[in-house]
């Protein structure tokens, strides 16, 4: 499912919205686990798997979406996918019925493999996520 670096969730770690306190929704154990690869003073943009599945990082599978139901997202958005009422459903069934995981997936990548790329006037290509240039 991929990596992300420290900068993209460091904030939920130390200083969840300005609050001085790591967000709520993280699990304890990943809470220390990510505290560990992005320390508070550490300038070092480390990264770590978003799937957080012992030997399932380069795996295709459903996994990921049972991490997310346990607290363990990495980055916030995909812990609220999971946390949503509008999505739980969603995640519940591709966490849960590996079928429905699998009979979606190889559609949906070919669907995106039909996206064109942007160029020129069209959009651009972002080569650091985090930042437009």
């Amino acid at each position: 499912m991929g990596t992300a670096h420290c900068h993209s969730f460091k904030e939920r770690l130390y200083n969840f919205r300005n609050t001085n306190r790591a967000d709520e929704t993280i699990s304890p154990p990943l809470l220390k686990l990510l505290r560990s690869t992005c320390p508070l003073n550490n300038n070092t943009d480390s990264e770590t798997f978003l799937d957080q599945t012992p030997n399932s990082h380069f795996k295709i599978d459903n996994a990921y979406y049972k991490q997310i139901l346990a607290h363990n997202g990495t980055l916030e958005i995909d812990q609220n996918f999971a946390l949503h009422p509008l999505t739980r459903g969603l995640v519940k069934g591709l966490a849960y019925k590996s079928h429905l995981f699998l009979d979606q997936f190889g559609p949906a990548m070919v669907k995106m493999a039909r996206i064109g790329v942007l160029t020129g006037n069209q959009g651009e290509i972002r080569k650091t996520c985090g930042s437009i240039n």
